[in-house]
């Protein structure tokens, strides 16, 4: 694991400000158990993900075996929205991203703008 995850609890929705970089589908899945996890904990099922200082080194592939793992499917099941406010290095990998999770119902944007990105967890 080569990333740092900072989780900042707000009123509705977890703020999780990632950096440093991801460099296999297994970083991916630790990454999205550690959501559950931290969502489970303080009962919030809304993600707000700063990932501008985050490097991906994935590919589509990558993306698609997550979508599939029962941890995608659990979150579709308790209705996850996340908000993702990806490295600009990344746009392409997190449309991606955003087309493979909207096509099992999971509630899954990105944006370039936090303020958006929040109106959009709580509206």
């Amino acid at each position: 694991m080569n990333y740092t995850a900072c989780i900042q609890p707000m009123e509705t929705y977890l703020k999780i400000t990632v950096s440093g970089t991801m460099e296999s589908l297994e970083d991916m899945a630790d990454f999205a158990e550690l959501l559950s996890r931290m969502g489970e904990e303080y009962g919030l099922r809304w993600m707000l993900l700063d990932e501008k200082r985050l490097k991906k080194h994935l590919d589509v592939l990558d993306a698609y075996r997550l979508a599939e793992a029962d941890i995608t499917m659990q979150a579709a099941i308790r209705g996850v929205r996340i908000a993702c406010m990806p490295n600009p290095e990344d746009i392409e990998f997190a449309r991606n991203m955003e087309t493979i999770l909207h096509n099992r119902s999971i509630s899954y944007r990105i944006f370039g703008d936090e303020d958006e990105a929040a109106a959009w967890l709580t509206r």
